[in-house]
């Protein structure tokens, strides 16, 4: 398999045209701007490709002449026009992969020339490209050698070489086009690391990769298949002249009979430690990939919208809300919700959970209203609506731990050897990088992705619904520079300001403030200590027995009314949902004058309630959390229960504590939360 460079296609293309009178060397010469030595070369170099076609190049009286059959001029006339066509010349950082692909796969010293012509540009290219390679490739401890006479070389062990050939293949190739290749029947080849290896040999590894691996493997993905006939195809040509040495494992017996099998299929055979090395392979990839795709094409419409949403908040805030798979993924589905159902969205009431989040983050909600606007502007929704996607913004805002130093997650291949080289590299150059993570593809799943701030990778990640950046396992000093002027502009872009909860000061003069502080500590330490987690019996109940049970519970003490405050606990449910999303909680409030003071209670249900949560989703209630409040509240009371409402809607972590904690572990985090709420509003 053979793509022509720029050249050659040039002195090809002047030899059909002048067809058959011919054309003489020094005519070629001036056309090409090159030395006649240089076209010596160069029809050395298409002799083999012209037979192949039927055709040779012969000398006559002086005039260079291609002599064949017409049928066989002409097919070379269609190549020549559909390779300048579908043959681009390699970007830097391609180029320079594909240098170090070359190398790579050498068993001899290379010369430079032979490297230029392979790819299509000057000595003085391949020299500067060596150069930077040299360096990257002496990170992994693979030394580039160079001796004038003989060539160019690599020295390093078989098991890197492979690895790195196959790092770099996956990293280049295009998952369509490389199985739109394997199943084209045209000698053309439009991709450079398409031709790295035998097409024929590729299509043989997939066939039986499909007939006896994939069926009985958990593979997923298209890169997966990619990924696999890479290795094998790799193996089967290197195996006999460089076989690799690895241990030999129990667990891999079963990976090693699926070798057994596919080697049957395509008639090869492979020494023990081969066998061993591509079942390790298997082994590696026998798992679930992570998935990140829509089966419905109006939900996939609607997510991409709210990705766009996303970004212009993030934009506004100068805060990256983007870097949160959850909060993408629970924000989509409550507006996907709430657009396949208008009717059913939360009426334009005032709902004081909400109404309370709004005051506390009136900057952020003006940005959510304009993103709305813009990127929704088909649907108009309720300002309560509006106040509920606050909410998911503002729990982000809130909660997300800022600072100067950033976090990075590096998706490799396999997580293991090159990645983390990569990673200490990375660490040497990227002072700014506090926190870096490696991880395989297959381990996205269990990863918070929220957790960091930028993440690299050196393959390709369909379907990825975070913004990355893309380095080869060498990482060029081309790519280092793209990378810290792209950390640059993150940290100019998103850490403009920091983020932090709008906090409560106290003021006026001193004495004054000492007071209010001491009855915010006293208010606060009473809720606190009142606080119980019961487990109470609704067997049978419907909600309004339920809520009438509760309220029993509580007492006289908190209670003027029982009737009266079971009514307007009962009147504030019906207003609009109060299940709390993603949960199995409600959050069960009101201010009632029936209220004598303020008190936060947790009833665990023996009978667990079926309710439907803020985002409209039905939800099974098992913990019913009470919040009661006079209906004159001095400023501390307000505060106070606005803390206790944000704990449990804002954070996911304490959300969990209040579905299963026990009312030690609450009293100790509520505690927590006052204090620092406190302490943050002490003026000294």
């Amino acid at each position: 398999m053979v793509r022509l460079t720029k050249r050659q296609e040039v002195i090809l293309g002047e030899l059909v045209k002048n067809a058959p009178e011919g054309i003489a060397l020094s005519q070629l010469s001036k056309i090409t701007k090159v030395s006649r030595r240089t076209l010596y070369r160069e029809f050395n170099e298409l002799s083999l490709y012209l037979q192949h076609l039927g055709l040779n190049l012969q000398n006559e009286q002086g005039r260079y002449v291609l002599v064949g059959k017409n049928v066989a001029l002409k097919q070379l006339q269609v190549i020549l026009g559909m390779q300048t066509e579908l043959v681009e010349p390699l970007k830097p950082k391609s180029r320079q992969n594909a240098l170090a692909a070359l190398l790579l796969l050498a068993d001899q010293p290379q010369k430079i020339i032979s490297l230029a012509l392979e790819l299509d540009v000057s000595e003085g290219t391949i020299q500067r490209d060596l150069s930077g390679l040299e360096e990257a490739f002496a990170s992994f401890a693979i030394k580039l050698q160079r001796q004038k006479g003989v060539g160019v070389w690599l020295e390093t062990t078989e098991l890197k070489r492979r690895q790195f050939l196959s790092e770099i293949m996956l990293n280049e190739l295009n998952d369509y086009q490389f199985f739109a290749y394997l199943d084209d029947k045209t000698t053309i080849v439009p991709d450079f690391f398409l031709r790295l290896l035998p097409k024929k040999l590729l299509q043989q590894c997939y066939q039986g990769l499909e007939q006896k691996i994939l069926p009985k493997l958990k593979v997923t993905s298209d890169h997966q298949v990619l990924q696999l006939v890479i290795l094998f195809a790799i193996c089967l040509v290197r195996s006999k002249k460089h076989p690799v040495k690895v241990e030999l494992k129990d667990q891999l017996l079963r990976y090693q009979a699926l070798v057994y099998a596919f080697l049957s299929a395509v008639d090869e055979e492979l020494e023990q430690n081969e066998l061993t090395y591509l079942a390790y392979q298997l082994k590696k990839g026998d798992q679930n990939a992570k998935s990140f795709t829509y089966t419905d094409e109006y939900e996939l419409a609607v997510s991409l919208k709210v990705k766009a949403l996303i970004a212009l908040v993030s934009q506004d805030m100068k805060f990256d809300f983007s870097r949160d798979l959850v909060f993408f993924k629970k924000l989509s589905r409550h507006v996907i919700t709430l657009l396949k159902q208008p009717h059913q969205g939360l009426p334009n009431v005032r709902i004081e959970t909400l109404a309370r989040i709004k005051n506390d983050h009136p900057e952020l909600f003006a940005c959510v209203k304009r993103a709305w606007k813009e990127i929704f502007f088909e649907q108009t929704i309720s300002e309560t609506e509006l106040q509920l996607i606050l909410l998911y913004f503002a729990s982000q805002y809130v909660e997300t731990k800022r600072s100067d130093k950033l976090a990075v997650l590096i998706v490799c291949e396999n997580g293991i050897g090159t990645s983390s080289i990569l990673k200490q590299r990375l660490k040497k150059e990227l002072p700014q990088v506090k926190h870096f993570k490696l991880a395989r593809i297959q381990e996205l799943n269990e990863l918070e992705l929220g957790e960091y701030d930028i993440v690299l990778s050196t393959l390709r990640l369909p379907g990825f619904p975070r913004e990355y950046q893309i380095v080869s396992p060498l990482l060029t000093k081309e790519e280092l520079m793209r990378l810290k002027t792209y950390i640059k502009d993150y940290q100019r872009k998103y850490f403009a300001k920091v983020a932090t909860r709008k906090n409560k000061q106290f003021n006026g003069k001193l004495p004054q403030t000492l007071s209010f502080i001491a009855a915010t500590a006293f208010f606060c330490t009473e809720l606190v200590n009142e606080l119980q987690v019961k487990k109470v019996d609704n067997t049978g109940f419907d909600l309004r027995q339920t809520i009438e049970k509760l309220v029993g519970e509580i007492g006289n003490n908190i209670i003027l009314n029982e009737a009266e405050a079971v009514t307007a606990l009962e009147k504030r449910q019906r207003l609009a949902p109060i299940g709390l999303p993603d949960s199995s909680l409600a959050l069960l409030h009101t201010t009632s004058c029936a209220i004598k003071r303020c008190h936060f209670a947790i009833f665990e249900l023996t009978e667990p309630i079926t309710m439907q949560a803020m985002d409209q989703r039905p939800i099974v209630v098992k913990r019913m959390l009470v919040l009661l409040a006079p209906e004159n509240m001095s400023q501390i009371e307000q505060d106070a229960l606005g803390t206790i409402s944000s704990m449990i809607i804002l954070n996911d972590d304490t959300l969990a504590l209040f579905e299963q904690g026990d009312q030690k572990a609450l009293q100790s985090e509520l505690a927590k939360r006052f204090l620092k709420e406190i302490k943050a509003g002490i003026p000294i």
